[in-house]
């Protein structure tokens, strides 16, 4: 099996979102802390899926507009 295949990506990234919040809630004891705490941690994964959506978007789009010189 190819891990190029879009079923592999998902599944991967399933595992992993799983395997984070389990390690996040239980092992840090996220579950038990305060809000700040948690809001803190939220702010940081939103900013993560800013960059990961910008970074996504930048490379979606390359190659829609011709190079020029080829």
């Amino acid at each position: 099996m190819s891990i190029s295949a879009p079923s592999a990506w998902v599944a991967a990234l399933g595992i992993a979102t799983v395997k984070m919040l389990l390690v996040s809630l239980f092992f840090m004891h996220l579950r038990h802390s305060n809000q700040l705490t948690k809001l803190v941690v939220l702010g940081g994964l939103l900013w993560l899926g800013i960059l990961l959506v910008l970074t996504l978007s930048d490379f979606a789009t390359r190659g829609w507009t011709g190079v020029p010189g080829k």
